[in-house]
């Protein structure tokens, strides 16, 4: 779960600074503090060995089970 809201939250800090996007600068500020808000709390939650050594290994390892299509 880290990785994929990490990830998205990333894009929409992207999509957010777009000065094209129809925001105010209040708005954009709101969305871009929270951003910043949940990667802090992130960063500062304490990381087993485990989630440690998958972060240095990275996405070059399948770390995760691949799920089967159900047949019907």
């Amino acid at each position: 779960m880290y990785k994929t809201t990490s990830l998205n939250l990333e894009r929409v800090e992207k999509v957010v600074s777009d000065e094209k996007l129809n925001l105010t600068e209040t708005e954009r500020g709101v969305i871009l503090k929270r951003i910043a808000d949940i990667m802090r709390t992130f960063d500062a939650m304490p990381k087993s060995l485990a989630w440690q050594m998958r972060d240095k290994v990275g996405t070059r390892v399948r770390w995760y089970e691949e799920v089967e299509e159900v047949k019907r």
